[in-house]
């Protein structure tokens, strides 16, 4: 528990220069680079939260875990990245045309969430009594029928996102995280 404290410092400091005095050169790189290290860090522990909830049978609350998992990093990093930690995210706000995101950032973002969560696998798999577990669809579903589940899921949560990113500035990652629940 120590460790992670002190890890948690470590890179509270990092991403945060200005709550120490620290003042950014014009043009300097970490402004990015803190928005990249934020998009990994949260897609890490999402996608860690995802696959410890479901390498248990009968978890009833594995919902519940990843939709707080989601919420609280959207809350911790959305400040730094925009917290979209999951490409179909950062696709969705690119694809609306707003200017809220380059292609050159896009495609950084993405690079980011992707390594954040190929991390999280290997930490997550590591945990499992065999390195390893079925993937697929459950008992009774065909891939279809995961495939149009998962699409119409992931419009629901991009829709949310750019709605309450724009609309709502308060409770935004608590709707963005109910979305888990509702789907």
């Amino acid at each position: 528990e120590g460790f992670g404290g002190a890890a948690a410092a470590m890179v509270f400091r990092f991403l945060h220069p200005g709550e120490y005095g620290i003042v950014e050169p014009e043009g300097s790189p970490r402004p990015f680079r803190n928005k990249l290290v934020a998009e990994f860090i949260g897609t890490f522990f999402l996608v860690l939260t995802v696959g410890l909830s479901v390498l248990q049978p009968d978890n009833h609350a594995a919902a519940y875990a990843i939709a707080s998992a989601l919420m609280v990093m959207i809350y911790s990093v959305a400040h730094l990245s925009g917290g979209h930690l999951n490409p179909a995210v950062t696709v969705a706000f690119f694809a609306t045309e707003r200017n809220i995101i380059s292609a050159r950032d896009a495609a950084w973002y993405i690079a980011s969430q992707v390594s954040g969560g190929l991390a999280a696998a290997v930490v997550f798999t590591s945990c499992t009594p065999h390195g390893n577990f079925a993937l697929g669809p459950p008992e009774g579903w065909s891939w279809i029928g995961v495939v149009a589940t998962e699409g119409f899921y992931t419009f629901m949560l991009c829709y949310v996102v750019l709605a309450v990113s724009s609309y709502s500035k308060d409770m935004f990652g608590l709707a963005i995280g109910w979305v888990v629940l509702a789907g």
